[in-house]
């Protein structure tokens, strides 16, 4: 892994990009390919900004050297610090052929079977991760690229690697836990949770967010109907209003009912 000293954005002939999120701006290196991940001033107290930066920077260098996870995530490639030798952010590589999933999935036109496909395919990706200790609870589909057929995720500097916590918690888990007034405690089951959310409310239109008891009840009533869903494949999604229970990856428990899915007039 190499080191950058950018005192100005100007001096490496950087191109500002539109993917700029809550928490860093982005810009390419078009003559290297490279994109740089720049982290934006926290507006925390002294001492949080320095643990989160110590965090980020942390994180960063262990997933330089995962050579093990480079199948399925974008590594960094090198660190960037400022002329005070200030960790910054760092470079990833650019893929400009890409596309995110939540991009992709705005297609109206899209098959829902697609979008099934890929869900199950994510959730694999899950398991992989978890079994190398990496966990995602920020985990969103702008995060996961499509190149050519390839799925690779990135942004794992927020995820939860080994020991070290994540950076930051997606805002339907967030909202979700909210409507059962509970904490968010991070757990192997955290991103399990929040991949099925999501794969509910794109298959299902399912809004997890602040759904009420009496309503999600309901939904599932629905669902169990029109797909005969197994009381097993129903009590998967009767967790996601409980908590310290043991989720199953959305594979292992929606991959037996992908023939009535497909079946299924609703599509």
């Amino acid at each position: 892994m190499g080191k950058i000293i950018l005192n100005d954005i100007n001096t490496y002939n950087l191109k500002k990009m539109s993917l700029n999120g809550r928490e860093a701006n982005f810009y390419l290196d078009e003559e290297k390919n490279l994109l740089y991940k720049l982290y934006k001033p926290l507006p925390f107290k002294k001492s949080d900004v320095i643990y989160l930066t110590n965090l980020r920077e942390q994180k960063v260098k262990i997933l330089s050297e995962r050579k093990d996870l480079e199948d399925k995530l974008v590594l960094p490639c090198d660190i960037v610090y400022d002329e005070y030798d200030m960790f910054k952010g760092y470079t990833m590589q650019y893929y400009k052929d890409s596309i995110g999933l939540e991009k992709y999935f705005s297609n109206e036109k899209l098959d829902k079977n697609v979008i099934y496909d890929f869900y199950i395919k994510i959730s694999k990706y899950f398991e992989f991760f978890h079994e190398h200790e990496v966990y995602l609870p920020d985990f969103n589909l702008r995060n996961v690229l499509l190149i050519k057929d390839k799925l690779m995720l990135c942004d794992g500097d927020s995820y939860k690697i080994k020991d070290l916590p994540a950076t930051m918690n997606s805002s339907l888990l967030i909202a979700h836990y909210h409507s059962k007034n509970k904490q968010i405690v991070e757990n192997a089951n955290l991103d399990k949770e929040l991949l099925i959310m999501l794969m509910l409310k794109d298959l299902y239109d399912f809004n997890m967010g602040m759904l009420k008891e009496k309503e999600f009840h309901k939904k599932l009533n629905n669902l169990e109907h029109k797909f005969e869903f197994t009381k097993e494949e129903i009590e998967q999604f009767k967790m996601l209003k409980q908590t310290n229970e043991s989720l199953l990856y959305p594979h292992e428990f929606m991959q037996p009912v992908k023939k009535k899915i497909k079946s299924s007039f609703w599509f």
